[in-house]
């Protein structure tokens, strides 16, 4: 009786383990796929939030867009990234309106636009040659760049502090084991605007969309240059967002793009790159790209975050320089005026005001080692 009994109590046995087997690699599985706080990610062989440090700042390329006759523009990017450590990996020419053949413009309203400036076609055309760079050559994320962008002495540490506040909110799925590893930003979105010169969340009820973080190196308060209430066209106004999620001196808001202008400093992935060439260039165009890009995200035809005050922003002198878009490309008809006056709009430690720091030399004549040397050469 006994024999005959066995092979059927060696078949349960068989079952049981299997099943105690498949529960183990159940847990596992979703162990990993959920611990994805900073603790979880040491349990990783490498975490993507160091290659913040790196010299693209995480991301798989820099994309500089300038126009080849800025070359002031061009010297400057040259002072300011040798000086963060940071490494412009594409030059995209930027391109005038005027080279533009009539049969490659978009299709769509933006003649009839009331205020369109014929510069701005070389705005719109000058981002699309961006995003054509990043899906031709396939970068999974790109961060585009304006010339006359500037950011904080201390950027690798803001945006390490921003990439942690992705990772660790509510708003999202949490990462997979393939971001913890390999995308310090995450992948799920399409835009990130990291320096806007205007901004809103979206209206109820997803106006409770957001998260507030420690930044350490938070833009001070007295910096902001709006406090009040912001208009429609009061640029770089962040009070409203401030106010609403009770932003602290020491935070920044993350929240889903919906109201955001500005591409001075912001950032695609491969498929939001894909996204935005066919939305702009392939179905048309109807206002200028900023705000046919706000437009993308307020129809929910886009997804993206905005962090606010912004990370990175734009470098002003006050004169016709600051702009390449308006008055025929020409800017404003003010005299030229000197750098050293200029400031980055809402940038607590401005990388471009520290090269004065950094790089005016003093007076040898009066340093120790001319004294030094000077009696000896005398001699």
């Amino acid at each position: 009786m006994y024999r005959r009994n066995l092979p059927n109590l060696r078949g349960a046995r068989v079952l049981a383990s299997s099943a105690v087997l498949a529960a183990v690699f159940w847990i596992l599985y979703q162990y990993v796929r959920w611990s994805t706080t900073l603790d979880g990610a040491a349990r990783f062989s490498r975490d993507a939030i160091h290659d913040i440090q790196n010299a693209t700042l995480g991301f798989g390329a820099l994309v500089l867009i300038s126009l080849d006759f800025r070359t002031d523009r061009r010297d400057a990017l040259t002072l300011i990234t040798s000086t963060s450590d940071l490494e412009i990996t594409k030059v995209v020419n930027g391109v005038r309106s005027e080279d533009i053949h009539d049969k490659g413009y978009p299709f769509g309203g933006w003649q009839t636009n009331p205020l369109w400036d014929m510069a701005k076609l070389g705005s719109w055309r000058s981002h699309m040659n961006a995003l054509k760079y990043i899906v031709d050559n396939k970068i999974e994320t790109a961060l585009i760049l304006e010339d006359d962008v500037d950011w904080d002495v201390h950027v690798k540490s803001q945006l390490s502090s921003f990439a942690l506040a992705l990772r660790n909110s509510n708003l999202r799925s949490p990462y997979t084991p393939e971001e913890i590893q390999n995308a310090p930003y995450g992948l799920d979105w399409d835009t990130l605007h990291l320096g806007t010169s205007l901004s809103e969340m979206a209206p109820a009820p997803f106006d409770d969309l957001y998260a507030l973080y420690h930044d350490p190196h938070r833009t001070p308060p007295e910096v902001i240059a709006h406090k009040g209430a912001c208009g429609e066209k009061d640029w770089y106004c962040w009070a409203d967002i401030m106010t609403h999620t009770a932003c602290n001196d020491t935070s920044r808001v993350l929240y889903p793009s919906y109201g955001s202008v500005g591409l001075v400093a912001f950032a695609v992935t491969l498929k939001g790159a894909q996204k935005l060439l066919y939305e702009l260039s392939w179905v048309g165009l109807n206002n200028t790209v900023d705000y046919s890009i706000r437009g993308l995200h307020m129809d929910g035809s886009l997804h993206g975050w905005t962090v606010t005050p912004p990370i990175m922003s734009s470098w002003v002198t006050g004169d016709g320089a600051d702009s390449d878009l308006t008055n025929g490309g020409k800017g404003r008809t003010v005299a030229k005026h000197s750098n050293l006056g200029g400031k980055g709009k809402g940038l607590g430690w401005s990388v471009r005001k520290a090269l004065t720091e950094n790089l005016s030399g003093g007076n040898y004549w009066k340093s120790e080692e001319a004294k030094l040397w000077g009696p000896r050469l005398g001699g």
